[in-house]
């Protein structure tokens, strides 16, 4: 009887073992758990102020090209006036 009561116990001695283990890794877990959310929700952050930037840019350039058409144009007119009227025929008046 004292050996069967002596394999119990030790029995539930490893069994406490075993589960304190695994609360330990449970405690472990949910730390990383943790850190690796912290890290998405700066991630996150990082990558919407990105977006907004480019968001940004991306309006710059389309104004720079939307002002670069119209100094194209100009330049397109002032062109077909002078090969209609040369400087020289320009300066005669």
């Amino acid at each position: 009887m004292q050996d069967t009561l002596a394999t119990e116990g030790a029995e539930l001695t490893a069994a406490l073992a075993k589960l304190d283990a695994l609360i330990g890794n449970r405690e472990l877990v949910l730390e990383r758990q943790s850190d690796l959310m912290v890290r998405l929700l700066k991630a996150s952050a990082e990558a919407m102020r990105a977006r907004e930037v480019v968001v940004r840019l991306e309006s710059e350039v389309a104004t720079l090209h939307g002002h670069a058409e119209l100094i194209r144009a100009e330049l397109l007119k002032r062109a077909a006036r002078q090969a209609v009227h040369p400087w020289w025929r320009r300066l005669a008046g």
